[in-house]
């Protein structure tokens, strides 16, 4: 398989598969566990997130324009600020 194909199996495996029970059993947990009008998602980026790859080329193009820098690029990828190296 190439990376597109896997890709595109783990996208819809989270919306034909997944997605629908989780909805399902996050809705009966707010029910249950939070204050009325709270509600509970599952987290899917981690599941369903593009590769380092294309990743990097997109945050290239976003850096390129102006959108992001490189700190908010390593906070949304959770690298450890490190300080100063001397």
């Amino acid at each position: 398989m190439t990376y597109s194909n896997t890709s595109s199996l783990f996208d819809y495996h989270w919306r034909a598969g997944i997605k629908p029970k989780a909805d399902r059993l996050m809705s009966s947990l707010a029910g249950w566990l939070t204050p009325r009008g709270t509600g509970l998602e599952v987290n899917r980026d981690e599941y369903i997130r593009p590769g380092p790859l294309e990743r990097a080329q997109t945050y290239a193009t976003l850096v390129g324009i102006g959108a992001l820098d490189v700190e908010e690029i390593r906070g949304i990828e959770r690298f450890a600020q490190t300080g100063v190296m001397g």
